[in-house]
């Protein structure tokens, strides 16, 4: 090869080389874009079902900017432990979970009939894919870390779906709800500062099934926390509710292929509507 063709090939080689570095670095400044821009012409609504008002923006915002919004519609004085945020842009795929729930409920029925009570129970329930985060507008607006941008699941992706959320906001519940394996559902009214043992006390005689658990309930916590807490006489361990909370019952003694049965219903009920 003489040496203009080596020199020719050196220069292309050399704006090769080029093209592909510039083009690397307008790949990772658009993948680094913030979600602000990435998402600029989504359209967002927030519905507030309890007090029949719907928030409409034409583009994703933070929720410092909704609970803002909230508060300027008079609707600012809840109980921030029991607020409830729902993503209902892309419901399907918690549909499928909580379909699982009550086919394992239903084959479980085969051994256990008291499975039908639990799946009744659940039934009339509303359950919808639940957003986790904290809803206290104080701390929202004082830590950087805890105001999102409301894009829910999964939609960063889809630039052109509109995103649709559902914020309940509730006083603070004088109650405590007991589901499971059970008679039917109790709603225990709220003792300050009580535990496990104190609600029980106040659990109707003969009203637990014979396959109930002895040993441990499930509570959940009005923000969604689950705690499996023991309150068997030989492992007490004080557990205390806050207002709003509920208390599962699951199935003692369970075959092993239905070993995650109680732990699927626990999480099913942390994405429980108006908890």
């Amino acid at each position: 090869m003489d040496n203009t063709m080596k020199h020719s090939v050196s220069i292309i080689r050399s704006f090769l080389y080029s093209f592909l570095m510039l083009a690397s670095i307008s790949m990772s400044h658009a993948s680094n874009a913030p979600i602000d821009t990435l998402m600029g012409h989504q359209k967002l609504t927030v519905d507030l079902p309890k007090q029949g008002i719907t928030l409409s923006y034409p583009q994703p915002v933070r929720l410092n900017q909704v609970l803002s919004d909230v508060l300027a519609q008079g609707a600012g004085d809840y109980f921030p432990l029991s607020a409830q945020l729902f993503d209902l842009s892309k419901p399907s795929s918690f549909q499928d979970k909580k379909e699982k729930v009550f086919d394992l409920l239903t084959e479980y029925a085969s051994i256990n009939p008291e499975a039908l009570q639990v799946k009744e129970q659940l039934s009339k329930f509303e359950f919808a894919p639940r957003q986790f985060i904290n809803l206290d507008r104080n701390v929202v607006i004082s830590q950087l870390g805890k105001n999102p941008m409301l894009i829910g699941r999964d939609h960063v992706e889809d630039l052109k779906a509109s995103l649709h959320f559902s914020l309940y906001l509730e006083q603070r519940p004088e109650n405590v709800q007991v589901i499971g394996v059970l008679d039917d559902v109790l709603s225990l009214p709220l003792i300050e500062h009580g535990s496990i043992s104190d609600y029980l006390q106040l659990i109707p005689q003969g009203a637990l099934d014979t396959s109930a658990d002895d040993s441990f309930f499930y509570v959940i916590q009005p923000d969604g926390q689950v705690k499996k807490a023991p309150y068997a006489y030989w492992n007490n361990s004080p557990t205390y509710l806050a207002p709003g909370a509920m208390i599962f019952i699951g199935f003692g003694s369970l075959p092993s292929s239905y070993s995650s049965l109680n732990q699927d219903i626990a999480e099913l009920l942390r994405n429980k509507v108006n908890l």
